[in-house]
């Protein structure tokens, strides 16, 4: 008699997901140990088949060695012991250092600077975020299957996407407001959306110049009054 066999939910939604079966497996793994943090999530996913682990030069070991010190509780995945597992461990600070990538652009690194020490092309930051986001969605629609509820994961796409520490989330939800016009409304006292109104103007207007402030705290009204609207810049 033969027996009818039918995909979990886990395998059904994997299929679903265009990922690695292995990356799959890592993601599940990750969400079972209940250990959610930006970096442990990071290296995490930076330890799939489906993400391209960034070439670590020799020089650059000790580096990472020693920042991986100061992360090493955060870490979900298992750290290879460097006495016995020396390849496997040179492997695991390669991924590490990917990892820090991304951690360091989330913690609002200039893109350029980071172009420059990772040694990567100006459209791979590009490429290797895309790639994150879907892999944090990913992550987020696994941990559901397992019934965890993980708003860290939904926190991190919007911060991976923008660039931005976590309390530039709500500002950079401003259509033209990216991270850098973002972090200097910030500084200037202006912490989130429903504080760019009038009340507030003169603050606005010291980092976004009078057009632009005008703009975005009359909206419609300010263009009803026949005042040209200026471009708002996605930085």
């Amino acid at each position: 008699m033969e027996k009818d066999f039918s995909p979990t939910p886990f395998g059904s939604l994997v299929s679903k997901l265009y990922i690695d079966p292995k990356s799959a497996i890592v993601m599940r793994d990750g969400i079972l140990k209940d250990k959610f943090n930006d970096i442990g999530i990071l290296h995490l996913l930076s330890s799939t088949p489906d993400m391209p682990t960034l070439y670590l030069r020799k020089k650059e070991f000790e580096a990472y060695h020693e920042a991986l010190s100061e992360f090493w509780e955060k870490i979900i995945m298992e750290i290879p012991d460097p006495n016995y597992e020396e390849a496997e461990f040179e492997f695991f600070i390669s991924q590490f250092k990917t990892a820090m990538l991304f951690y360091e652009w989330i913690n609002e690194e200039k893109e350029e600077l980071l172009i420059l020490k990772y040694g990567i092309g100006e459209g791979d930051l590009q490429r290797l975020r895309d790639n994150l986001d879907w892999l944090l969605y990913s992550f987020e629609r696994i941990s559901h299957i397992f019934r965890r509820n993980v708003p860290e994961i939904r926190t991190l796409r919007t911060r991976v996407k923008y660039g931005v520490k976590e309390e530039l989330i709500d500002l950079v939800q401003i259509k033209g407001i990216g991270r850098i016009r973002a972090r200097r409304l910030y500084n200037e006292g202006i912490k989130n959306r429903n504080m760019v109104n009038v009340d507030n103007l003169t603050s606005i207007k010291k980092v976004l110049g009078e057009r632009l402030s005008e703009a975005l705290v009359f909206g419609k009204d300010y263009e009803e009054r026949g005042l040209k609207q200026t471009k708002i810049d996605e930085f």
